[in-house]
């Protein structure tokens, strides 16, 4: 039985740190993998740890397998492109760490309400998750159908809830039109996940400005998230909100 991370060692110094994600396999029908660090002291043993990995994924029967890295690990992203793995994202961790100096609501002159949802509105919320995203992991991977990276959209909705992250919506009159969900720990927070219908997209800026000025009025001086390079309008809203790139990672996969 695989532990929850385990690794694939060459040695001590070069190992894989990786974990099944049954949650992806629920969706796409067959066994998925991601690598959540790659630790080597030279080319040649990453080369040969690489191999390792092969094997072992052709042993255990997987057939996706993702990761990121850093844009400055040059050795890594042409190993892994000499091992077959594609190149199909660019992501940004941003953040704005200066959340109690910031008049968020002065940016675009209008505050909404910021509401936690019923259960009603997680009907709603899970609706907007599989319908309106269009970039991410699985979006951004031309082999990937796009039915079924919207369902993996869906089925998070019901995850993050058991894991009791905190989710805020935006509504007009009864219907909600924007979700966020998030994690809180002390005076910091980490976006998860948002979304609005695309019907309401012209309230994004609104909805978003406004639950930032709800999470200062609570005390929290920094957060933080992780958004595609290619969803150019929310990385520009986020930026006229005062978050800036922290570092930038490239998504690779490897369909076997």
């Amino acid at each position: 039985m695989i532990k929850k991370d385990s690794k694939i060692f060459l040695d001590k110094e070069n190992f894989i740190v990786f974990r099944l994600t049954p949650w992806d396999s629920k969706v796409f029908w067959f066994n998925t993998l991601e690598i959540l660090d790659i630790e080597y002291n030279n080319e040649d043993n990453l080369n040969l740890l690489l191999i390792k990995a092969d094997e072992f994924f052709e042993n255990k029967n997987i057939k996706l397998v993702y990761c990121r890295i850093s844009t400055e690990d040059v050795f890594l992203k042409k190993c892994l492109i000499n091992k077959n793995y594609i190149l199909t994202e660019l992501t940004y961790d941003i953040v704005n760490a200066e959340i109690q100096e910031t008049d968020f609501i002065s940016i675009f002159q209008k505050k909404i309400d910021v509401l936690l949802p019923t259960e009603e509105d997680f009907i709603q919320i899970k609706d907007i998750a599989k319908t309106v995203f269009k970039f991410g992991r699985f979006h951004e991977d031309p082999f990937i159908d796009n039915d079924k990276a919207n369902m993996r959209y869906y089925n998070w909705i019901d995850d993050l809830k058991k894991q009791g992250k905190t989710f805020l919506v935006c509504k007009n009159k009864d219907i909600s039109s924007g979700f966020i969900s998030f994690l809180k720990e002390e005076d910091e927070v980490e976006l998860i996940l948002g979304g609005m219908k695309d019907k309401y997209r012209f309230n994004a800026c609104f909805f978003w400005s406004s639950f930032l000025e709800r999470l200062k009025e609570q005390g929290v001086s920094k957060v933080s998230t992780r958004i595609s390079s290619s969803n150019i309008a929310i990385l520009n809203l986020y930026i006229r909100l005062g978050f800036k790139i922290k570092k930038s990672w490239l998504g690779f996969h490897k369909h076997i």
